[in-house]
């Protein structure tokens, strides 16, 4: 990591597509802000936070509505209002469950991630709630930066900057894509999870991120994974595979842009969104939030 300043909060906040801190190389961008909220805001923040959402969406679908005739099609503003409305629910999802187990056992959570700070897989392996999975998650993509660089000698900005466009959701994406499916070896899970992030990384066209770094930044992240999970088995890991989609849509700077994100995160997490969330990912996502759409053609129809 580059020391010597903090880290701007500009980027832990931040959920717009255009930070490229090549501070943490993205590795901070946007969940850290989100967590903090659901640790230390009031209730009423959140529902600020939501009313926000609400007040973007309908702007948005007010403007596209008065230009339909020429451009029928949902605008990109109206697509990442739908998405913040999707945040805004899940920050809130993780609250209620954290608040669910009692102030006790927050007293605990909290005694443990102070107790863990300096080692990020431990406290993934003692996280008990939602959210302390997806802060856990967080810290050591955190700290990969940090261990690639005493492997591979300090990250140029220029791999830092394409490390922030995308990189770390893709990662995070394409792991979920090996859980899921869990007919892998164990040993074989970073060649394969390196192989498809590069590809993936080369289709989409941006600035390139030698394989050396993606190797490196792979094999840490597993690595922590394994041990703190005590993984068998790569089905071993599917009980992370909420926490996993979580994290990767709160730390993308744009999953209105990120397909892959739409499709294997925020889709499968359609089960802890609201109703009227699922009608706007769904009118504005079309066929990339499938299991939203089935959920929503076969419910019943709401009273009027």
């Amino acid at each position: 990591m580059q020391h010597g300043r903090e880290h701007p909060s500009s980027c832990e906040k931040a959920n717009g597509d255009t930070c490229e801190c090549t501070h943490c190389a993205g590795a901070q961008h946007g969940w850290v802000g989100a967590i903090r909220l659901v640790r230390q805001a009031h209730q009423q923040d959140l529902r600020s936070f939501e009313r926000e959402a609400d007040r973007i969406w309908y702007l948005e679908s007010a403007r596209q509505e008065a230009r339909s005739r020429k451009n029928p099609k949902p605008t990109l503003a109206q697509r990442k209002a739908a998405i913040r409305s999707a945040c805004a629910n899940l920050l809130n999802w993780l609250r209620a469950k954290a608040d669910r187990t009692g102030p006790k056992h927050a007293e605990i959570t909290k005694e443990l991630r102070q107790k863990d700070v300096a080692n990020p897989a431990r406290a993934l392996a003692v996280a008990r709630t939602e959210v302390d999975r997806v802060e856990a998650l967080g810290e050591v993509i955190k700290r990969v930066p940090d261990d690639v660089e005493a492997r591979t000698g300090p990250l140029g900005n220029r791999t830092r900057r394409a490390m922030a466009d995308h990189f770390w959701c893709e990662l995070l994406v394409q792991l979920i894509v090996l859980v899921e499916e869990a007919d892998r070896a164990l040993d074989s899970v970073p060649g394969e999870l390196t192989r498809a992030v590069t590809e993936t990384c080369a289709r989409q066209g941006g600035a390139e991120i030698e394989r050396a770094v993606v190797e490196a930044c792979v094999d840490r992240l597993w690595e922590h994974l394994r041990t703190a999970l005590g993984l068998t088995a790569v089905a071993d890991a599917k009980a992370l595979l909420p926490a996993l989609r979580t994290l990767a849509v709160l730390i993308c700077k744009s999953p209105a842009r990120h397909p892959a994100v739409l499709r294997h995160c925020v889709d499968p997490l359609g089960t802890v969104l609201v109703e009227e969330t699922k009608q706007r990912l769904q009118a504005t996502f079309g066929d990339l939030v499938p299991q939203i759409a089935s959920g929503l053609a076969g419910a019943a129809p709401q009273p009027r």
